[in-house]
This record gives C-alpha cells, sequence and structure tokens, in this order.
C-alpha cells in the first residue's frame, strides 16, 4: 500500500514538473521568436524591415476587420450577460 502510495506521489511531482518545464520551453520560445523579429528588421541584421513595413501596411485594413468582428462579438456577449444577470436579479428578488 506504501509503495503505490509513494509511486503515485513521484508520479504528481513529475507531472508537475513536466507541466512547468513546457511553460518554460513556451517563454522561451517565445522570446526567441521575438528576438530573431527584432533582429531580422535590424539594417545590420537580415534587413527585413522594409519588407515587414510592406506587409503590415497590406495586412492594415484586414487586421482592422478583424478587431471590428471581435469587438462588435464581445458586446453582443456582454450585452447578453448583462440580460441574463438582470434576469437572474429579478429571479432571486422574486423568489423572497
Amino acid at each position: 500500500m506504501y509503495i503505490i502510495l509513494f509511486e503515485l506521489k513521484n508520479l504528481l511531482i513529475i507531472g508537475r514538473l513536466s507541466s512547468i518545464i513546457n511553460f518554460m520551453v513556451t517563454i522561451l520560445f517565445g522570446i526567441a521568436c521575438i528576438a530573431f523579429t527584432i533582429f531580422a528588421c535590424l539594417p545590420m541584421g537580415l534587413n527585413w524591415g522594409e519588407n515587414v513595413l510592406f506587409v503590415l501596411k497590406g495586412a492594415a485594413p484586414v487586421i482592422a476587420v478583424f478587431i471590428g468582428i471581435v469587438a462588435i462579438l464581445l458586446g453582443i456577449a456582454d450585452l447578453r450577460d448583462r440580460q441574463e444577470a438582470k434576469r437572474e436579479e429579478l429571479e432571486m428578488l422574486n423568489e423572497k
């Protein structure tokens, strides 16, 4: 019985460590991507700065449309949440 509990405890510790390691790898990967992007845009690096600006200028209207759609969906969800909260509040007042 004690051996089984000891093994379960070790598995839980290993599981926590692996999730921490995965989190650290994710953070390090994100930092590496940002560093590469900065290096690529610098004149002494890959000198992609002008190309990046060209792509961003072309993608700006598309990005604006997506941001607008997300804002509309968030607004609708907020209105629904407010209506449901009012409905629940009225139900609580009616029950008392």
